[in-house]
């Protein structure tokens, strides 16, 4: 692990008692004065996480709504879904962004795509994609744009196909051979990341302008046109982490952030962890912020493997120290990964 932003981490687990609740403040920022998108009925939650085992995979991600969508009564447009293949051989993992321009559908259409593309790619056998991993995982996205529309159609006539505009990022991560390689993908400006130590390594390399200019959607009148697909080597690489635009321009843009970043992902953390993640404030950081990182050879996890390690907290010898409770420093269980 790189040299720590605080002093409760150690090389191979958090300590509890120090790890920071508050996240870093970069620049001058503005207070955020919150005013809820309550005519919307198909807003998003303002945060949402999750973290835990996804096969022999540690998964870890959160969305959280900007101070702009916040401060503008927007839902949040970012979703994240993932999923374990159907013969069991391959993570599925999928970051979406709806477009702004939509700002009270476009989370619809990122919330389908995100979930709609882990299902059909998890229904293909992992031999038949690595067999033909363009066609397959072409063919696949095909088949998602051609859902969302149906779906549209259908249960939300009220709304046109543009009405859903979303970008997204995708990853078929194959299990157990770290000699095979990831199929990753993406449609728009969503940026998926290698991170080994401090260093995060894009695999659609920013070239030149705003990294925010969206150039491809979904639903799209031509998927193949608009689909990127990369491969990346599984050998010696720690996690991918997807990211949505409003992160991964923080990530180009910003030491600070980079480095807060690969701190606080140096061991698999928990989603109440990963919420206080991306809860860091940088001046001109206004959208949403959505990470999803896949440790690929994460410890051993589970009660019994926390216990061998010292790593579970004693709920009835903690709560003797009523002054703990009553300075809000409540009793906390960690699993192995974290």
């Amino acid at each position: 692990m790189s040299e720590s932003l605080y002093p409760g981490a150690s090389n191979d687990r958090w300590n509890l008692a120090d790890e920071p609740r508050v996240a870093p403040i970069v620049g001058d920022v503005l207070d955020t004065w919150t005013r809820l998108d309550e005519s919307n009925p198909w807003r998003l939650p303002s945060l949402c996480a999750d973290a835990g085992a996804l096969g022999p995979f540690w998964l870890a991600a959160a969305s959280q709504a900007g101070s702009s969508h916040l401060r503008e009564s927007m839902t949040c447009q970012d979703c994240y879904s993932f999923a374990l293949s159907d013969d069991g051989k391959a993570a599925i993992v999928a970051v979406a962004d709806g477009l702004g321009s939509h700002p009270r559908s476009a989370q619809i259409g990122a919330t389908l795509v995100s979930r709609i593309v882990c299902s059909v790619v998890a229904a293909e056998p992992l031999e038949r994609v690595l067999d033909d991993p363009v066609k397959v995982v072409t063919d696949a996205v095909a088949a998602v744009n051609d859902l969302v529309r149906s779906f549209r159609a259908q249960s939300l006539p009220q709304f046109d196909d543009r009405a859903l505009s979303t970008t997204c990022a995708f990853a078929v991560v194959p299990v157990g051979n770290r000699r095979r390689r990831a199929i990753v993908g993406r449609v728009g400006d969503c940026e998926i990341f290698t991170l080994q130590g401090a260093d995060f390594g894009p695999l659609f390399p920013h070239k030149e302008g705003p990294v925010n200019v969206v150039t491809a959607c979904l639903p799209s009148d031509d998927v193949r046109l608009d689909l990127q697909l990369e491969y990346v080597d599984l050998d010696r690489l720690r996690c991918l982490v997807l990211a949505t635009d409003g992160l991964a321009l923080d990530v180009f843009n910003s030491p600070a952030i980079r480095a807060w970043l690969s701190d606080r992902w140096a061991l698999c953390p928990t989603a109440i962890h990963m919420l206080t993640t991306l809860g860091y404030r940088r001046q001109g950081s206004q959208d949403d912020r959505t990470a999803l990182v896949l440790w690929l050879d994460p410890p051993e996890h589970g009660w019994e493997a926390a216990e061998a390690r010292g790593m579970v907290v004693d709920a009835r010898a903690a709560m003797r120290n009523d002054g703990d409770v009553r300075a809000g420093r409540g009793v906390e269980v960690a699993t192995a990964c974290e």
